[in-house]
């Protein structure tokens, strides 16, 4: 059964090419385990052993919400009295904010546990002994280290003891990174690496197109762990204008609307990637605008 889009779905002014699909796992699909969940034992063992680990894994595994709990969870093993956070370094603000978002009405985390800081959204004041996660973008990261653009105000008079004060870093989406994140990165590499900071702290990267060369040019040694299985079933097409002046992200917000509109058993979620915030939000007003239009013309019939 295949999920891609039909005659009837993709824009007149649009060619369309099927490429490849990957069949999302039954037996998953009947879980309420997340396909992440499954390899838990070996993530963690893997951390225990390793200073710097890589996990590649799906999307929609769970990677980005599981693996800084597991972290969490290993770090603050009972006894122990004082607990310590785990830092999540994302690509974006919106990214960032999203997964403070997904942690707190997904997976029931406790809002006052989560310490969100981008530059952006800064109302949130890390607490020793209360917070769990702080979640930054990598551009903060880079002023943590630098000491530029005024980063040290996050209740820490000395940008030098920022990173010290967690138990386990965890950087999302590692692959294609700017040269600045790149060097970030690079940077906390060499602490983990050199026990520069807490001596037990562990440094995990993740994503579905990361690379060991990539990871090992920037990161040096580490463990690398694969996670294999998929949820849902994932499909790779081309849908093109054949003539100019069309609008992509109207394309894509058509063909997000069509997949939703879908019934039976080619009902399902709806993932669309887009390159920036802009244009996020420019498909956002696009979808709600379409639907708040079928919405008025199906209150008129």
């Amino acid at each position: 059964m295949s999920l891609l889009w039909g005659d009837g779905e993709v824009p007149d002014n649009c060619s369309f090419n099927a490429l490849t699909h990957v069949f999302g796992d039954p037996a998953l699909c009947a879980s309420t385990r997340l396909p992440i969940e499954r390899s838990k034992d070996e993530i963690v063992a893997a951390i225990w052993a390793n200073d710097v680990v890589a996990v590649q894994a799906p999307t929609s595994s769970g990677k980005s919400m599981k693996i800084p709990l597991f972290m969490y969870e290993m770090m603050n093993e009972p006894p122990a009295r004082v607990k310590y956070p785990i830092l999540v370094v994302q690509q974006s603000n919106f990214a960032a904010e999203k997964m403070v978002e997904s942690l707190v009405v997904f997976f029931k985390w406790p809002r006052q546990q989560i310490h969100l800081r981008t530059g952006k959204h800064d109302a949130d004041k890390f607490e020793r002994g209360s917070t769990a996660i702080s979640v930054i973008t990598y551009g903060l990261l880079w002023r943590w280290l630098t000491g530029h653009d005024d980063a040290c105000d996050s209740a820490v008079a000395d940008h030098g003891f920022i990173l010290r004060r967690y138990a386990g870093i965890f950087f999302d989406e590692f692959a294609d990174l700017s040269p600045k994140s790149e060097e970030a990165s690079r940077m906390v590499g060499k602490l983990v690496q050199g026990r520069l900071l807490w001596n037990g702290i562990r440094l995990v990267v993740a994503g579905y197109a990361i690379q060991g060369k990539y990871v090992r040019d920037i990161l040096g040694a580490h463990h690398y762990v694969v996670v294999n299985g998929r949820k849902h079933t994932m499909e790779r097409c081309v849908v093109a204008p054949v003539m100019e002046n069309v609008d992509i992200l109207q394309v894509a917000a058509d063909l997000a609307l069509a997949a939703i509109a879908r019934n039976d058993d080619r009902k399902g979620d709806v993932i669309v990637f887009l390159p920036g915030l802009h244009e996020m939000l420019r498909v956002q007003v696009m979808l709600r605008y379409t639907v708040t239009l079928s919405a008025m013309k199906m209150r008129q019939r």
